[in-house]
């Protein structure tokens, strides 16, 4: 089934239908994801943290009693409310990662100048919670081609006023709010010196060695002065290289640079809570949460 149909642009549901990945809409007749009929069901498992049942539900519920925990579930509600969007572990996940990202901007306010560079975009819903914010300038999104469709069809929705540029050399004198799409190679368009914070969250972990360092080496390129680089991937013990060799994609071990000045290097509290005997997970975590002030002589 085509994506575009008689000129028309492409549908969001069958995008998220054929990707697996991004944010699913709210049914037309329903304006609050607490009327929807899992919702009780889901709330009752955050009470009562009784995920009999559940399925892979199990995790949804483990983070939005995260977000409870952390006082910030109904500011989540409300946002996704706003904007039609049917809450799921991946959004909750990454809307508590902006939250974290909207602290260290009041912390380290002289770092930003609203330039982001994010790897690993997916459906571009981290860069579209930022914007929302008003923190964004320019964002650039780096992901494989379809994934970068995919993108650029939420960041257009959600953000109908940004102008979007696919493949182009960034280029961040202008003030209007623009998102730049790239594919793989083509992060080497981003100017030296430039980004004030890199972002990565659960694809490292899923990359190739040579291009998860590729992509770091670009980071530190592209890195202005003090800019922030904030990852979050798990461990990944029996990754392939291209080559057919094992090796261990263990985050703690990212070739990271002895100059960088560190804010945070811990076990990812989220992905642990989500995962840990709270919520009996069979799928325990190994995360790590990193923030640094990189590109600096530090």
């Amino acid at each position: 089934e085509p994506f575009v149909r008689a000129g028309a642009r492409p549908s969001l549901k069958l995008l998220h239908k054929t990707l697996g990945y991004g944010a699913a809409r709210l049914p037309a007749d329903v304006s609050s994801n607490r009327d929807l009929p899992q919702w009780q069901e889901l709330m009752h498992a955050v009470e009562t943290r009784n995920i009999k049942g559940l399925g892979k539900a199990a995790e949804h519920a483990a983070i939005l009693h995260f977000l409870k925990q952390k006082e910030v579930f109904d500011e989540y509600v409300a946002w996704i409310d706003r904007l039609g969007i049917a809450s799921n572990l991946g959004v909750a996940r990454l809307y508590w990662y902006h939250i974290r990202l909207r602290q260290l901007t009041v912390e380290l306010i002289g770092v930003f100048d609203g330039i982001f560079l994010e790897i690993g975009s997916g459906s571009g819903l981290f860069g579209i919670m930022l914007a929302d914010r008003g923190l964004v300038r320019h964002y650039v999104m780096v992901d494989l081609p379809e994934m970068l469709l995919n993108a650029m069809v939420h960041v257009s929705t959600y953000l109908p006023d940004s102008k979007i540029r696919l493949g182009e050399t960034p280029d961040f004198s202008s003030n209007e709010q623009t998102f730049w799409f790239l594919e793989t190679g083509e992060i080497r368009k981003v100017p030296a010196g430039s980004v004030g914070v890199a972002l990565n969250f659960n694809s490292f972990m899923e990359m190739d060695e040579a291009v998860r360092n590729f992509y770091i080496d670009e980071i530190y390129r592209s890195a202005a002065p003090d800019a922030l680089f904030y990852n979050v991937n798990r461990r990944q013990r029996s990754m392939t290289r291209k080559d057919g060799r094992p090796f261990d994609n263990n985050p703690l071990l990212y070739p990271y640079r002895p100059t960088d000045r560190i804010i945070e290097w811990e076990t990812d509290e989220c992905q642990e809570n989500c995962r840990s005997s709270l919520f009996s997970s069979p799928h325990p975590s190994f995360c790590i949460s990193r923030i640094a002030e990189v590109g600096s002589t530090h």
